[in-house]
Formats: structure tokens, sequence, C-alpha cells
């Protein structure tokens, strides 16, 4: 079974303060699994279940056993003076949502199949999660470093307009990943 790509979003805000110099930090990481039931006598039965009613990705518009949806938040402060504006520090959270299945079955092979399947679900979509997780730090590393313009409010715009360029070679890596992974089935996410 194929998990599905992931809907990646970058949300932003703005907090204009005086401060001093610019620090990084980790991101922050918030993660949360939505689970929906699945049932069937077979591992077949099972996968044609997830096929037909699990999350649909955006990217692709269809039925995926597994969908990993990422978001990144980004805060920053100003440095005022009186011929420039510069980003005194920044911080970055990224929210993780996963939607994966859970087996409804009484049987303790088809449990057993089920759960090393799902093991191997997981591994893929942490890497999606990591993916997101990478973009959040170059975005807090790329803020950090710009250079003072002559305004705060100009700053504002172009430390935006950074993050959310950053967003794109993103969502690329994560096509890419799905690719060279065959949405996980090359990572033994695939039921027999």
């Amino acid at each position: 079974m194929q998990s599905g790509r992931r809907l990646l979003v970058a949300g932003l805000f703005v907090v204009a303060i005086a401060a001093s110099s610019a620090a990084l930090a980790e991101p922050t990481v918030t993660e949360a699994i939505t689970r929906y039931d699945v049932t069937g006598a077979t591992p077949e039965e099972v996968s044609q279940q997830m096929h037909t009613i699990g999350p649909i990705d955006n990217t692709e518009k269809k039925h995926f056993s597994a969908v990993t949806r990422w978001n990144i938040n980004w805060r920053y402060t100003y440095n005022r003076k009186s011929d420039a504006c510069s980003i005194s520090s920044v911080s970055v959270a990224v929210t993780v949502n996963y939607t994966t299945p859970r087996l409804v079955s009484n049987d303790v092979s088809l449990n057993a199949m089920f759960d090393r399947y799902y093991a191997n679900l997981m591994t893929h979509e942490r890497g999606h999660a990591a993916n997101g997780i990478e973009a959040a730090r170059n975005i807090e590393k790329a803020i950090a470093a710009m250079a003072p313009l002559p305004t705060c409010e100009a700053l504002g715009v172009a430390a935006n307009e950074l993050g959310r360029s950053l967003i794109a070679p993103a969502n690329k890596k994560d096509i890419e990943y799905d690719a060279a992974t065959q949405h996980g089935r090359t990572q033994g996410a695939h039921l027999p």
C-alpha cells in the first residue's frame, strides 16, 4: 500500500519589536496522528479498503493508505536603527499531521502482518516530516542571515517572501522522495 504526498503549506506571523542579535534554535515540532479504521479478512482486502477510504492526497487527488501534511510558521523580531532595520531573532514551528490506517481484526496473523506494514509505513511518513523540518531549518537560517533594509516594513515583506520561496523546494523534495521510494513501497510499506 502506498502513502500519499503531502499538502505543504507555509504560514507566517510577523512580530515587530526591538531586540539585540539574531539567534538560531531548532524548530519547534508538533506531531499528531489521526487514525481511520480498516477491516478485511486478507491483506488484499485490507489494501483495497485503504485505497477506497484512505485519505485523499491533495497533489495527486486520489486515496492513499496514509498522508502526511506539514505546516511551517515563522516569527521574527526586528532591530530598528535610525537608518536601517535588521532581523534580531527568528523562531520557526512545524506542525506535522499524519493520517494513517488502523486495522480492526481479531486475526492474529493478519494483525502481525499489518503491524510490520504499519511500522514501515510510518518510517516512510516520517521521511516526509523530516523534509518539512529541514525546510523549517532552512527558513530560519535564511531569514536570520538577511541583510538589513532601510525599513522594517520592507524587511518584513522580504523575509516573508524568502520564507515562502523555500517551501517550493521542500514540496519538490517530497515528490521526489515518493517517486524514489514508490510511495514507501521500497521501504516495506506494502501488504503482500
